[in-house]
């Protein structure tokens, strides 16, 4: 609390992108079957309207879907379809847009046929492309491919996020400050930033989607008149997190992504990579993304995110080995936010163990071991709560008062109240993930 917030540095925001750093906006996806592509049409038309003017296009990365062979018969309608769906985004916004697809390769870890390291190996594909002019990756490229030439940004987003308006200028704002420029040595940055990540907020039309969206969601949408312009780690440790959405800078990318982790082995790449590229904080950047609409879809996306932070458990020594057998040494703090992530994954299995073993203990332990479950769930629903209210300040008790506050505030009791109810469902999901994730890492 007592920590002054470091906010990064950043230039004047323009209002259109200047060729000296010419972006390109990527959307990472599953191709769409034939004649389901006018949804993914229609978002890749908002993004680029969103992302602004000048030296930018847009990349949609996608990837054939998993399957038992390496060619499907619906293969060739379904690319028809998506190059029939970029020639008309062209035909709209002559010279804009660009459909870059993989070819399967057969993955062990899967047991199938898919894009090799799914939405990681397709970036990394993209950063040979467009700094080495390498496209062997992939097997088609159609559009307005001189969108791939000269590119100094790629704007990452997934398939469900949309920029605000002024999202990229801000970020490249911050991007083109001299103090923010990436410093290489020992394979990572050292000083200055890779990626620039903005702030995330979930869609109002996601967060009001259903009655368990409103539960989890909060407000929704983007304000623009409360935002977070600090973040904790960057205060504290001078680099954000990754999340897999952000501005990176193509020459750092190129030079440090490839053969950063030996093949298919880590799972939640988006921590590790940006601690090795040194992630920047942007608050006053924002997008929106989607959020589950439903239990089960809430449940999955926990486990993938558990069973991705236990794959990185070998990470946390103090060095671990490349693709090619050499040593990448991460700084302390680096391994403490990677273990930070586990402490928070493991807080609902903790939790969930200790109820079910405190009837076996005596009364004096028993109380203790739940007033600590008690308080595991309730202390953080109360610093966030207590925190709205202080940043809102008096006038978030006023009726005319527009902002946040009150709306993150009730949003943290029931994130409370939620936890509370659903404990052993989602601690006996979280270890089931974590054991999961350690066994494949470690011994299959």
């Amino acid at each position: 609390r007592r920590a002054k917030p470091k906010i990064v540095p950043t230039c004047r925001v323009r209002s259109r992108v200047g060729s000296r750093v010419r972006t390109l906006v990527t959307v990472s996806a599953l191709l769409p079957e034939g004649g389901r592509e006018a949804a993914l049409s229609d978002h890749l038309e908002e993004v680029y309207l969103s992302a602004g003017r000048g030296a930018l296009g847009l990349a949609l990365l996608a990837d054939l879907k998993a399957a038992p062979s390496a060619v499907r018969e619906t293969d060739n309608a379904d690319i028809a379809a998506a190059k029939r769906m970029i020639d008309a985004l062209n035909e709209k916004y002559p010279g804009r847009f660009v459909l870059l697809v993989r070819g399967r390769t057969f993955s062990e870890t899967q047991n199938a046929y898919t894009g090799f390291e799914r939405k990681r190996g397709a970036l990394c594909a993209l950063f040979a492309l467009l700094a080495h002019g390498d496209a062997s990756a992939f097997s088609v490229c159609h559009g307005a491919q001189s969108l791939l030439r000269g590119v100094h940004y790629v704007f990452a987003l997934d398939a469900d996020a949309s920029p605000a308006p002024d999202c990229l200028f801000r970020l490249l704002a911050a991007a083109r400050h001299p103090e923010n420029a990436p410093h290489i040595n020992a394979r990572r940055v050292t000083r200055g930033y890779g990626i620039f990540v903005p702030q995330a907020e979930v869609s109002a039309a996601s967060a009001f989607c259903t009655r368990f969206s409103r539960l989890t969601a909060g407000a929704g949408g983007v304000s623009g008149y409360v935002r977070e312009l600090h973040e904790r780690w960057q205060t504290l440790s001078g680099a954000s997190l990754f999340t897999g959405k952000g501005l990176m800078d193509v020459a750092a990318c190129a030079s440090l992504l490839p053969g950063l982790f030996p093949k298919e082995t880590v799972l939640s790449h988006d921590i590790p990579e940006g601690e090795v590229l040194r992630t920047a904080f942007v608050g006053a950047a924002q997008v929106t993304e989607g959020c589950p609409s439903a239990l089960g879809s809430h449940l999955a996306r926990l486990g993938r995110w558990v069973r991705g932070d236990a794959q990185n458990l070998v990470l946390l020594r103090a060095a671990f080995p490349d693709d090619t057998g050499r040593a990448v040494r991460l700084p302390a703090v680096s391994r403490y936010k990677l273990f930070d992530c586990l402490r928070r994954d493991l807080t609902p299995a903790a939790s969930f163990l200790l109820c079910l073993l405190s009837p076996l203990l005596p009364p004096a332990a028993q109380t203790a071991a739940l007033l600590c479950v008690l308080l595991s769930l309730s202390v953080p629903a109360a610093l966030a709560f207590f925190s709205a209210l202080r940043l809102g300040g008096v006038h978030a008790l006023s009726a005319r008062y527009f902002g946040g506050a009150l709306p993150e505030a009730a949003k943290a009791v029931s994130d409370f109240l939620l936890s509370l109810v659903l404990l052993p469902v989602t601690g006996w999901f979280c270890l089931c993930a974590f054991f999961k994730g350690a066994w494949r890492r470690l011994f299959s």
